[in-house]
């Protein structure tokens, strides 16, 4: 037996089963007989409110997809109506709608066949549906009542056991406690050190231990109100509360845990990069490295005989770093852009750069320059002290606060990217800088916040653990979405002439490939005169002309005050730039369809094996303005699949169709097909490439050549909606974008966008009065519990701070209290109830692993299914490899005297990862993804069985795998082709502990259908499954 460790991989094909239909057509004729529809839908203005209506274009009433109509018996004029828990004699005359609906004729497949005529049969079919369903009868079904009767003893029965669940009842129907919220409360009510003396009887003696906390200083300035945005009772001015920046910084460097994860050191040459140090500005940067001219002999002969002939020589895009051995003797070089020198022996006067392949020369002031490199920072006398240099991120964006009124904030946030990339995904790590007042300006709110990062610039001594260390550093990336990432740059917005932040494309130029950047992009100095200019002219209808023209702002953003390149620390954002083209590509993608086309896309949706820790969304043909960004990036993720599927030339509109064929001079319809399925396979795996957690130079070329085949193929396909679209043009960026920071994925806001998230949902239990204030304090009591529970200390208490404080995290029975804002919360959403849980103590051999929870016990019949046990026993094959599971993981070659075991169909566990928790949740039919000694790349292996055994009085938990096989690759999807063990195939081991996967599953297969499967059900005979190469995590 191979040892296994494993991460684990995603894909739950959940089974659907339809029941036969029933013909209840006599029991519609004697129902409509006895009962007049005047009286079944004569009802008073009161039932409105207990009414809800699901409406389709094409059925009124029966649809499938239309929601049933609810009503209260008591309502109705009709006597004999009871509910149908309690009269079985109704179940003849109550009709389901997919039963009445199956009456009636369905010419879907005839049509199919039809394509001359298949816009004028939906007409027609339209008018037949109408005119059936005007006869027929919408279905009722009784929710509440007294239908069950319960059987409890006691003082509080027949409805309660015992006071306690009556008064925890009562409390959170009144309060609408939510689940997480009640399971805070009952961990602390559970747990050991509870006691019933010490509960304090006033919220607010509970709110004053608030007082006593290292809580971090809050400030506050006033800030100018519009009174165009605001009410007319709003005053002019406003508090706008905020936190220093040196607070979080010597907040950040005296947390245990923070500091030894953080990097100080300098620009690091890697061939995987993931983190910010990995990035061109960190290695550039005058604060950690230094500037390199890089010596290219490879010049194009023009070129090379214009330098014999003036001593010239020319910079290059690319970089290299040249070892110290290599250098031969210093020369002196004159930059043309710069003051010259009184000796030098080169100069440069051009830039040697590739456009489309081929060599172009551009003039030397078109580069960008080093702000940091005329700046120096303060030295300390002290040589001797340890220095320590921050890279700030700051990330602003608004939000709405209330839910159908105007009431904005903007949120300041900082991260510190001194923190590698795991560290800063999580939702703890992103430090409230402060809000801006709804009605003021980010111009007025920001100005403390500048403050701070000049001193930081200029460097100062912070005495960090009885340490005196010299601080210094700035701000290296400010991020946003696509409008206010243009305010921060101080340029126009995407919807002006020349509304690009990183080069002066104009609208006629976005999406033109031949387009030079280079050679057309804005550069800092450069925009600084600009700038200039524009403040020069004498009245302001020229300024806005001249300030329009350029694409700049009449002024500055206020952040140049600071050492930045506004152009390159403000990169345009993947995350809202992918989930903006994904959207219009959706629309585009739908508005093709007819009406049979969009049934048949959701019916192929509907019953889509999507991956496990996804929850399930609504229609996207008729809800997609419901969806959230991640929600439509996961959309595409499957999509290629979906149509690939079901997508046919029938399903097209006819004029469309026709339009698109001749268009792209394609010989058939079907050709029109593949290109759209190819279009979005392109999207998709250009996406999933962007979004990588790592890249190397490689890639850097790789997702340059997706980008421009993405460009070129949604220009082809769909050119009415990208033509000229700006998100489309940020794609010639993103490449610069992920050299200079490392990946693009650095870059993204994607988890910044979910603080905003937490605060929406707080602000319902605020005073609704000073929002900002409540919300501000609120993230300043959590971050002071934070480094408490990370061990930091008090000055004030000097080795007195109990570690009962700190002991809390390592308690599993408070979790709750924990999760979601410091542990890190499970990507699999909580979906089963306590009472499901079997409670077992139940162990593995890594002690990292702790809390396993098995659920829903399997039956005989399910047991018999699988054919893994005899009896309660398992069989033979299995039993050995239980036997040589043990001796391989647990060293313990005993006699399997004991081959007893339970099936469950769930199973969840905790794993313990460095400093916080993972919840691990699996089920039978996840897909894990495991490495094996001596193997190069992952395997792959789907849960058949979880089961419990029970071996020197010890209960341990293994699952059964049947393992893929890799045989080649799907040409138009351009994923992976497998083929899953059968049952009969012994040659790999199968029986494995737990602790092999100590990650949720993040993978995702799908099976490779044939004509024998079906929306709702697949041919699982076919064994044949694609491994989707477009998932990845959007969030």
């Amino acid at each position: 037996m191979s040892r296994v460790r494993s991460h684990q991989t995603i894909t739950n094909p959940p089974r659907y089963r339809k029941k036969p239909r029933k013909n209840y057509a006599s029991a519609i004729q004697q129902l409509s007989a006895n009962i007049s529809r005047s009286e079944l839908f004569e009802w008073g203005d009161s039932l409105n409110d207990q009414i809800s209506t699901g409406y389709n274009r094409e059925q009124q009433y029966n649809s499938p997809d239309a929601e049933n109509i609810h009503l209260n018996s008591e309502y109705l004029d009709v006597p004999n109506i009871q509910p149908l828990e309690n009269d079985n004699d109704n179940n003849d005359i109550l009709v389901n709608q997919e039963e009445i609906q199956s009456l009636e004729s369905n010419d879907d497949d005839d049509m199919v066949n039809q394509e001359e005529s298949l816009e004028n049969n939906d007409d027609d079919d339209d008018m037949v549906n109408q005119e059936e369903n005007s006869n027929s009868l919408p279905s009722f079904k009784m929710y509440d009542g007294s239908s069950y009767i319960p059987h409890y003893q006691g003082e509080y029965a027949p409805y309660f056991p015992n006071f306690t669940a009556m008064a925890l009842f009562i409390w959170v129907t009144k309060h609408m406690i939510s689940s997480a919220a009640y399971e805070g409360l009952v961990s602390i009510l559970l747990h050991e050190k509870f006691r019933i003396e010490d509960v304090i009887k006033s919220i607010r003696s509970i709110k004053r231990f608030r007082n006593g906390l290292p809580l971090m200083t809050i400030k506050s300035h006033n800030v100018k109100i519009s009174s165009k945005d605001t009410p007319s009772t709003s005053k002019s001015s406003k508090e706008a509360y905020f936190f220093s920046v040196t607070g979080h910084i010597k907040r950040l460097l005296s947390n245990p845990k923070l500091k030894n994860d953080l990097y100080f050191g300098e620009g690091i040459e890697s061939d995987l990069k993931s983190e910010f140090w990995h990035g061109e500005l960190w290695q550039q940067s005058p604060l950690f490295g230094a500037e390199y001219c890089h010596y290219n002999h490879e010049l194009p002969r023009t070129y090379a005989r214009s330098r014999q002939n003036s001593r010239q020589l020319w910079l290059t895009e690319n970089q290299e770093i040249i070892e110290l051995s290599q250098i031969i003797n210093k020369v002196s070089v004159w930059l043309y852009d710069t003051q010259q020198p009184p000796l030098y022996e080169f100069i440069i006067k051009e830039i040697l750069y590739y456009h489309n392949g081929r060599p172009l020369l551009r003039d030397i002031s078109l580069r960008h320059h080093h702000s940091t490199l005329n700046v120096s920072s303060e030295v300390h006398p002290d040589f001797h002290c340890r220095r320590i240099k921050i890279f700030c991120d700051l990330y602003f964006d608004d939000f709405g606060t209330f839910r159908n009124v105007y009431h904005s904030f903007g949120g300041l946030y900082l991260q510190f990217g001194n923190m590698k990339f795991k560290s800063r995904q999580k939702l703890r790590n992103h430090f409230l800088v402060g809000f801006v007042p709804f009605g003021g300006k980010f111009e007025d709110t920001i100005k403390p916040f500048i403050q701070d990062i000049q001193q930081l610039e200029r460097g100062f001594l912070m005495t960090i653990d009885n340490e005196q260390v010299w601080v210094s550093g700035g701000l290296g990336i400010t991020t946003a979405d696509l409008p206010q990432g243009n305010d921060l740059a101080g340029t126009l917005r995407h919807n002006a002439t020349h509304g690009c932040r990183t080069c002066k494309a104009s609208r006629d130029n976005l999406t033109d490939i031949s387009f030079d950047i280079a050679k057309h992009g804005r550069y800092h100095h450069l925009t600084n005169i600009e700038f200039e200019n524009i403040q020069r002219l004498p009245n302001m209808s020229q300024k806005h002309a001249l300030a329009s023209s350029l694409g700049l702002r009449l002024i500055p953003n206020p952040l140049d005050q600071l050492i930045r390149d506004r152009h390159i620390s403000t990169p345009q954002d993947i995350f809202h730039c992918f989930a903006g083209k994904a959207n219009r590509l959706l629309i585009a993608t739908f508005r093709l369809l007819t009406n049979s086309g969009e049934d048949t896309f959701t019916r192929t949706w509907k019953f889509f094996e999507v991956p496990s820790c996804w929850s399930r969304q609504q229609n996207p043909i008729t809800h997609l303005a419901c969806y959230f960004m991640s929600d439509i990036l996961r959309l595409t993720m499957i999509i290629p699949f979906i149509l690939y599927r079901c997508l046919t030339t029938n399903l097209l509109k006819r004029e469309v169709l026709t339009n698109m064929k001749e268009r792209m001079n394609l010989q058939s319809y079907r050709h029109v097909i593949n290109k759209i399925i190819k279009c979005w396979v392109q999207f998709s795996l250009t996406t999933r490439m962007v979004f990588s957690k790592t890249l190397t130079k490689v890639d850097y070329e790789t997702i340059q050549k997706m980008l421009e085949l993405e460009c070129k193929m949604l220009l082809e396909v769909f050119p009415e909606q990208f033509s000229g679209l700006p998100n489309l043009h940020i794609n010639r960026h993103i490449v610069a974008h992920a050299k200079t920071y490392g990946t693009a994925l650095n870059t993204s806001v994607s988890v910044k966008e979910m603080v905003h998230r937490i605060h929406k949902g707080v602000v319902s239990h605020t005073n609704k009065k000073n929002v900002e204030f409540d919300l501000i304090k609120r993230d300043n009591t959590l971050q002071t519990l934070r480094y408490l529970l990370d061990g930091g200390q008090d000055i004030r208490f000097e080795h007195i701070i109990g570690q009962g404080i700190q002991n809390i995290v390592n308690d599993v029975a408070l979790r709750p209290l924990l999760n979601s804002w410091y542990i890190t919360s499970s990507l699999l959403p909580k979906i089963y109830d306590e009472d499901n849980i079997e409670k077992a103590n139940i162990i593995t051999c890594i002690p990292e692993i702790m809390d396993i929870n098995v659920r829903l016990k399997w039956n005989k019949y399910q047991r018999n299914q699988e054919n893994f046990t005899i009896g309660k026993h398992l069989n033979g094959y299995l039993s050995n490899e239980l036997a040589n599971a043990y001796a391989e993981y647990y060293n313990d070659r005993g006699a399997m005297i004991n081959s007893k075991v339970e099936f469950y169909n769930n199973i969840s566990y905790v794993v313990k990862e460095d400093d916080c928790f993972v919840d691990v949740q699996l089920n039978v039919g996840d897909i894990v993804d495991v490495f094996e000694e001596g193997e190069t790349e992952e395997s792959y292996a789907i849960i058949k069985g979880i089961f419990t055994h029970e071996r020197s009085r010890k209960l341990h938990a293994f699952v059964i795998f049947d393992w893929f096989e890799k045989i080649g690759e799907n040409s138009m999807l351009k994923c992976p082709k497998y083929r899953l063990q059968a049952p009969e195939e012994t040659q790999w081991n199968r029986v494995f502990p737990i602790s092999l996967i100590d990650h949720n599953p993040r993978v995702h297969f799908v099976h490779d259908c044939n004509g024998d499967c079906n929306n709702d059900k697949h041919d699982f005979t076919n064994r044949y499954y694609l491994k989707n190469m477009y998932y990845y995590l959007a969030v």
